[in-house]
């Protein structure tokens, strides 16, 4: 991961980024964003000391009326209801004939400090559970046991954590088979549908994994059939409270379906999760912290209006994206996330599905894909939070949005080579040989990007992130540090880096 954004004592004027830095493409805050020529500069400027561009200075997290709620502690205390809903939801998943569940009763101390860990350090980095309308005690109880399973892997209580997480895919199972006899869709299945995905894929257990991508399916299944229910009601102009927190979260489960997809094909080359992006034409981009953390309908319209609220069209916005213009709309930093995971799961895509046998870069590919990324990096850097993110207390998204524009190149540029080296380190003795990586500049400055990134980490030291990581970082990080380090690995990298 880019390490220097996780620490102020380490800065890229400390290292040799001569060979990175003179590579950059020249970012003009007075013009829009223009194709790129043939030797086109690639890749984002480590010391990120970037300015909003002129477009953002009237953007909502650019006023001082804006107040981001990331690294503000909002303790949950669980009452006798509360324990009583968790034990009551491990002995409805019992009923359905989960072993597992066998004696499984958490006390109130355990509920409270697996909840707070749950949305103090996992909420901030996925926030798709609205955190001011959230009630223990009457949250449907699989929702309810994906939450405490993801809390209660990050305190490191693994064993019961577990536990909670197959009774959530029980009961999960469940409601899929009474789907069938029903019409009625509700957004919490797919809450708790991402939040098994994310605890399975990013596991070390196979068989989580493997449900893992098979509960995709029921995550697109579930957005198609919400989305047309909802159809109307998206449109409506001025929506209250209550419907905008609902069309908030659709646009925010569908906007981490993207996300997730392009993570889960970053970490498993083998993964059958293509998930088919359910974004129709009235979907709107994520909004921003103030909006969303909003603790009462009043201040929600407070803020609303003081905003100026509109709500961007997530279609049109990508479309612009992908075609390398530069959107002139303000975007949150979850949009921006959302925008680089879609291009990301379209590199991914292709490469898994390109005909050729053996690594080759094709340049019309890699021209149209470098509009894009340009695009997208220009948009990032005109965000109000761009600036500091080098900072401990920054937006966590606009961090992670670097994490994936990091893979992007990575795997534009070395895709295929990188997945041979996933599979030598997966399967030692597969007798695939490390490959020879290809000669091109850009591919060069890939791997010394790489290469500083991994040399962060290093000095950041890989057992302390080890023990923070869960604390600290989303799981794009990590993930990324995880190909960087790949990247060091291949058999040329040293040699022609230093030719």
């Amino acid at each position: 991961m880019l390490g220097d954004s996780f620490i102020s004592e380490i800065h890229p004027d400390d290292f040799d980024l001569r060979g990175v830095t003179d590579l950059m493409f020249d970012f003009n805050t007075n013009t829009i964003i223009s194709p790129p020529s043939a030797d086109a500069c690639i890749l984002l400027d480590p010391s990120r000391r970037v300015r909003p561009v002129s477009l953002f200075f009237d953007a909502p997290e650019s006023l001082p009326q804006y107040q981001h709620s990331y690294g503000t502690p909002h303790l949950f205390r669980c009452s006798d209801d509360d324990a009583i809903a968790v034990n009551n939801a491990f002995a409805k998943a019992k009923g359905t004939a989960i072993s597992t569940s066998d004696s499984t009763c958490l006390s109130r101390n355990q509920i409270s400090r697996w909840i707070n860990a749950y949305l103090e350090h996992f909420d901030i980095h996925t926030p798709i559970v609205h955190r001011p309308t959230f009630i223990l005690s009457a949250t449907p109880a699989s929702l309810l046991l994906g939450m405490l399973a993801i809390g209660g892997c990050i305190v490191s209580e693994h064993g019961p954590a577990s536990k909670a997480y197959e009774a959530s895919c029980h009961l999960l199972a469940q409601y899929e088979q009474d789907l069938l006899q029903s019409s009625i869709s509700d957004l919490w299945p797919i809450q708790t549908a991402l939040l098994c995905i994310q605890f399975g894929a990013f596991s070390a257990n196979p068989r989580y994994a493997r449900q893992a991508q098979r509960q995709f399916s029921l995550v697109t299944d579930l957005l198609r059939a919400v989305e047309v229910q909802v159809r109307g009601v998206q449109s409506a102009q001025d929506p209250d409270w209550k419907d905008w927190v609902f069309i908030e979260t659709l646009s925010r489960l569908a906007s981490w379906t993207c996300i997730l997809n392009a993570a889960i094909s970053l970490l498993d080359p083998e993964s059958t999760c293509i998930a088919a992006p359910q974004v129709t034409a009235e979907m709107i981009v994520p909004s921003n912290d103030s909006l969303w953390r909003a603790p009462s309908a009043e201040e929600w319209a407070r803020n609303k209006e003081w905003q100026a609220y509109k709500p961007v069209n997530l279609v049109e916005t990508s479309r612009r994206v992908f075609t390398g213009e530069y959107p002139t709309v303000a975007m949150s930093s979850f949009g921006l996330l959302t925008l680089i995971g879609a291009l990301v799961a379209n590199i991914c895509a292709r490469e898994r599905y390109s005909p050729e046998m053996a690594p080759v870069l094709d340049r019309e590919y890699c021209a149209k894909m470098e509009r894009s990324l340009q695009a997208w990096e220009t948009l990032w850097r005109s965000h109000p939070h761009a600036e500091g993110t080098q900072s401990m207390k920054s937006d966590p998204m606009m961090t992670e949005c670097l994490c994936l524009l990091s893979s992007a190149y990575h795997h534009l540029y070395m895709g295929q080579e990188l997945q041979i080296l996933k599979r030598i380190a997966k399967e030692p003795q597969c007798h695939l040989a490390v490959p020879n990586l290809p000669t091109e500049r850009k591919v060069l400055v890939v791997i010394k990007y790489a290469a500083t990134s991994w040399l962060a980490d290093t000095v950041t030291g890989i057992a302390h992130k080890q023990r923070k990581a869960a604390f600290e970082f989303g799981g794009l990080g990590p993930m990324v540090a995880y190909e960087t380090g790949k990247h060091s690995c291949s058999g040329s990298s040293f040699q022609e880096l230093s030719s």
